[in-house]
């Protein structure tokens, strides 16, 4: 994999945290229809979820197909520093050893790609 696209790998993995982020602040506002077309928390996670889906669609005309999806799940990651920082979420043993073994996976994904 080349370096040049690792910034972009890692902005595809914050945008998608960070979509999830503000739809889980978003539903907390969400009483009915009206309270959801007038959440601000529901745009920003579309537009993050649409921001990462075009990052996406840029690193798969360069990137093979399980590349992306291999760093795409570096989003539970961030989704976790990011519920742990923001959400104040608790963590268990399970999270920590789940989160291990997808950057372990992600790193022999990356291994056998170069």
């Amino acid at each position: 994999m080349k370096i040049s696209y690792l910034p972009l790998i890692l902005l595809m993995g914050i945008s998608g945290s960070l979509g999830a982020l503000f739809f889980k602040k978003g539903s907390g506002i969400v009483k009915n229809l009206r309270t959801f077309f007038f959440n601000p928390y529901i745009y920003l996670g579309a537009f993050f979820y649409l921001l990462s889906s075009v990052i996406a669609i840029i690193l798969l005309k360069h990137l093979s197909y399980i590349m992306v999806v291999s760093f795409g799940t570096l989003v539970y990651l961030w989704s976790f520093i990011l519920s742990l920082i923001l959400l104040k979420e608790r963590v268990s043993i399970y999270k920590i050893a789940g989160i291990f073994l997808i950057i372990i996976g992600v790193i022999f994904a990356a291994l056998n790609y170069s």
